[in-house]
């Protein structure tokens, strides 16, 4: 590994180790009060809600994330003793998978790029230690140059590692399998190595094919994406079941946008991480389930195609504005006619209405590239 690749590497590891320590400090309650309003930590949640005590996922408690997740969270409540040596283990373990992320873009896109758009990226340092969707990112990075380089087995080994993950990576496989040249071998890589994640907590008492059924139609739309402010919109105009309206729109938008438009592109895509990113991008455009988090998932196609730094720019300034305004807004408890959170609602909807603008760019340049 030469001198500037490793440099890329460590930026990373210490950025997302910088994004860990505030939720280390929340989980010991030592996180001073200013930040407090802006410190989130699904590791520190999923601890506290059924993994402290070495209580394991689908087995003790019910676990929402699939079984890569779950399986380091299983080890990792074995490991700890109490909530701040679980999220400090976590935080580590997302390090570990930003520097490898790093290591990957690096080699193939080289350091400049990698250091500009993942390791010293403002959303590793603001969103990394949210939740687990470096992990995904990062398997996903792995899955992409693979099969830019012809290694299609090897592809769909990170794509079912990152669907194992987070379910995202899912939307690249049916491309890669489109402009592949060993299908069969391919598919049969993919489903042996995602059952041999998923068939070992299927039966258990609080089995991991729950997760799957809650996030596609079970939970509600998030306030912090442009869907769940349609939804409230709708609700407050008195159309009767907005919800349900708001998952036919996106679930038919996503299904229909991928069949009519992302395949098409994906059969002619000289570069198979053009199509990567163009699955990715329309999957966040539709999402009713948008966390700020989700950001992330775009951030190697800066890396390893060449979308513009403006693009970058206005994704970048759209996911701080939603970072500064959806946390204070859901962590602090106000009355909802307080005239803060209700100034806050309206930055909110402003950011996650330029963050959509943003997905769009990206997704015309992606699909203008292709």
């Amino acid at each position: 590994m030469s001198r500037a690749v490793a440099g890329t590497v460590l930026a990373a590891v210490a950025v997302a180790l910088l994004s860990a320590a505030p939720r280390v400090l929340l989980a010991s309650g030592t996180l001073p009060e200013l930040l407090r309003p802006f410190i989130w930590s699904d590791a520190l949640l999923t601890y506290e809600r059924g993994l402290s005590g070495h209580r394991l996922p689908y087995r003790d408690s019910p676990f929402e994330y699939p079984p890569l997740v779950g399986a380091f969270s299983g080890l990792l409540s074995l490991a700890s003793s109490d909530a701040t040596l679980y999220v400090l283990l976590w935080g580590l373990v997302v390090a570990a998978f930003a520097g490898a992320g790093a290591a990957v873009l690096a080699r193939a896109a080289g350091p400049r790029r990698t250091l500009a758009y993942w390791s010293l990226a403002p959303q590793l340092l603001l969103l990394g230690g949210v939740n687990f969707d470096v992990l995904a990112t990062a398997l996903l990075v792995v899955a992409a140059v693979a099969q830019r380089s012809g290694r299609e087995l090897a592809a769909m080994l990170g794509l079912a590692a990152g669907t194992a993950t987070k379910l995202f990576p899912l939307a690249s496989v049916p491309v890669t399998l489109l402009g592949g040249q060993r299908r069969i071998a391919a598919s049969a890589v993919f489903l042996a190595t995602l059952l041999a994640f998923y068939l070992p907590t299927l039966p258990l008492p609080y089995s991991s094919a729950g997760g799957i059924g809650r996030y596609a139609a079970s939970i509600g739309a998030n306030i912090d994406s442009v869907w769940g402010l349609a939804e409230r919109a709708l609700a407050a105009l008195g159309v009767p079941d907005a919800a349900l309206v708001i998952v036919v729109v996106t679930t038919t938008g996503v299904v229909a946008t991928y069949l009519l438009h992302v395949l098409p592109h994906a059969r002619r895509a000289s570069d198979p991480v053009l199509s990567f990113g163009l699955a990715t991008t329309v999957l966040l455009f539709w999402s009713r389930l948008y966390s700020p988090q989700y950001s992330l998932w775009l951030l190697p196609f800066f890396v390893l195609l060449p979308l513009s730094a403006r693009r970058f720019a206005l994704l970048t300034a759209a996911d701080i504005g939603v970072f500064v305004t959806v946390y204070p807004l859901t962590l602090v408890r106000r009355s909802p006619d307080d005239a803060t959170s209700i100034a806050l609602l309206g930055a909110l909807a402003a950011f996650v209405t330029l963050r959509q603008v943003a997905i769009v760019a990206v997704w015309r340049a992606l699909a203008r590239a292709g």
